[in-house]
C-alpha cells in the first residue's frame, strides 16, 4: 500500500516538473520575441511626436526629440517622464540606458529658458585654504560667469586654470616633466603645478584641486567613435599620474564628471551616450585618489540652459554660476 502511493507521488511530482518545464521554455520563447513600444509625447501640446519599438527586457537609450518636435528657442530639453508637464527631474535622461520591459507612454521634460535664474557665487568652504578649478572652455565659461556676476570681483582664494578647446589629454600633457622648482610643462599643467607650489601648506588647510575636463575627449568633430575608448584609458592613466605627482602636496583632489551636452543642437558632434559612456568608463578607476562629482546627473536634475549660440555645448552665464556653486557645495 505504502508503495502504491509513493509511485502515485513521485508520479505527480514529475508531472508537475514537466508542466511547470513546458510553463518557463514558453515563456522564454515569448519574452524573447516580445516587444515593447514606447509612445513619445510633448508635454506643451500633448500630441506624439515619436515613438520607438524595442526588444522585452532590453537595454535602451531613449532619443533626444529633432528640433522640429521640440521648442529649443524656449525649452531645454532634460529627457522623459511619465508625468506630463514636469520642467526638471526626469526619470529617463538622454545617454543613460534603461532596461524596458512594458509599454511606456513618455512625455518631454522642457525646462523653461525663462527659470534660467541667477545665482550668486559662493565662497571657498572652510576647511580649505583656496580652490582650483582645471578645465576647458566650459570652465573658462564658469570663470567669465562668476567675475560678471560680482561685477568685475574675482572670488578670494578662487583660481582658474583653463584651456580653451582642450580636454584631459592635451590640457594636462607632459607631467612626467614637471621638476618641483625647476621646470613646469608648458600648458595648464605646469601652470597648476607653479599654483600649487605657492598656495601649499603642509601643516595648513588643504587646496581644493576640481577637473572640470573631459568633454573635449568625446567630441565626434575630433575623433572617430572608435577612438573614444582609448581617449578614456588614455584619460585614466592621466589621471592616475597627476594624482601620483600631486601626492606630496596638502591637496584634495576632486573630478567633476563630464556634463551633459545636447545631440541635436551640437549638430551631432556631441552624443550623450558617448559622454554617459565615458563617465562610467572612467569612475570605477579615478574614484580611488579623487571624490567623484556628478555633475552629468545633477543638471538634469535641477535644469540648465545652453549659451545663446545654443551650440549644444557651452552653457549660459545664469547656469555656469549655478554649476560654479554646484562645484563648491560638492566638496564641502
Amino acid at each position: 500500500m505504502e508503495n502504491h502511493i509513493r509511485k502515485k507521488l513521485i508520479c505527480a511530482m514529475l508531472a508537475i516538473l514537466l508542466v511547470s518545464s513546458h510553463v518557463l521554455s514558453s515563456f522564454s520563447a515569448e519574452a524573447a520575441t516580445r516587444k515593447c513600444k514606447i509612445l513619445l509625447y510633448s508635454s506643451i501640446t500633448g500630441k506624439q511626436i515619436g515613438y520607438c519599438t524595442v526588444d522585452y527586457d532590453s537595454s535602451f537609450i531613449i532619443p533626444v526629440p529633432p528640433k522640429s518636435r521640440f521648442n529649443y528657442s524656449m525649452y531645454n530639453f532634460l529627457g522623459w517622464d511619465k508625468v506630463r508637464g514636469k520642467k526638471d527631474h526626469p526619470s529617463y535622461i538622454p545617454g543613460k540606458p534603461y532596461q524596458i520591459t512594458s509599454n511606456l507612454k513618455l512625455y518631454d521634460v522642457a525646462f523653461p529658458l525663462a527659470n534660467d535664474t541667477v545665482s550668486i557665487p559662493q565662497h571657498v568652504p572652510s576647511q580649505f585654504s583656496s580652490v582650483i578649478m582645471v578645465g576647458d572652455s566650459r570652465t573658462w565659461h564658469i570663470e567669465i560667469a562668476t567675475y560678471q556676476q560680482r561685477r568685475k570681483r574675482r572670488i578670494n582664494n578662487v583660481y582658474f586654470v583653463t584651456r580653451t578647446g582642450g580636454g584631459i589629454i592635451n590640457c594636462l600633457e607632459n607631467i612626467s616633466d614637471y621638476q618641483p622648482g625647476k621646470y613646469y610643462p608648458l600648458g595648464p599643467s605646469g601652470e597648476l603645478f607653479q599654483l600649487v607650489e605657492r598656495l601649499n601648506q603642509p601643516s595648513g588647510k588643504p587646496i581644493a584641486i576640481i577637473l572640470n575636463l573631459g568633454v573635449g575627449e568625446t567630441d565626434l568633430n575630433k575623433y572617430q567613435l572608435s577612438d573614444i575608448s582609448k581617449n578614456a584609458y588614455h584619460s585614466i592613466r592621466i589621471l592616475y599620474e597627476l594624482a601620483d605627482t600631486l601626492k606630496d602636496y596638502n591637496v584634495k583632489l576632486y573630478y567633476a564628471s563630464v556634463a551633459p551636452a545636447n545631440d541635436v543642437l551640437s549638430s551631432g558632434r556631441m552624443s550623450s551616450r558617448i559622454i554617459y559612456s565615458f563617465n562610467e568608463r572612467l569612475y570605477p578607476y579615478i574614484s580611488r585618489h579623487y571624490t567623484w562629482l556628478n555633475f552629468y546627473e545633477k543638471m538634469y536634475t535641477s535644469g540648465f540652459a545652453f549659451c545663446p549660440s545654443k551650440d549644444g555645448i557651452h552653457y549660459s552665464r545664469n547656469t555656469s554660476t549655478r554649476l560654479y556653486n554646484f562645484l563648491i557645495n560638492g566638496i564641502k
